[in-house]
């Protein structure tokens, strides 16, 4: 489930879009993400394998938030309610 979160939180900060579309598609991603990364730790050869790819992606997805975050994508979206 981390990496799933990672990744939605990437995608919601990495994405060129605007700021609510970002936020909608990083946390529509979320449950796809969650149920790749579950099946592929069922389905992996061996748990050394398994947790090499879980961390790996999570190491991808805390890199391009920082990233993200430093070129100044980091700011919340804003709620124009009338």
């Amino acid at each position: 489930m981390p990496v799933a979160i990672a990744v939605g939180i990437a995608l919601t900060l990495a994405l060129p879009l605007s700021a609510n579309v970002r936020l909608t598609v990083g946390s529509y991603a979320v449950f796809p993400v969650w149920v790749t990364v579950a099946c592929f730790a069922f389905l992996a050869p061996n748990a050394r394998r398994a947790w090499l790819l879980l961390l790996t992606a999570l190491v991808l997805a805390a890199f391009t938030s920082l990233v993200a975050i430093a070129l100044g994508r980091g700011t919340p979206p804003t709620w124009s309610g009338r």
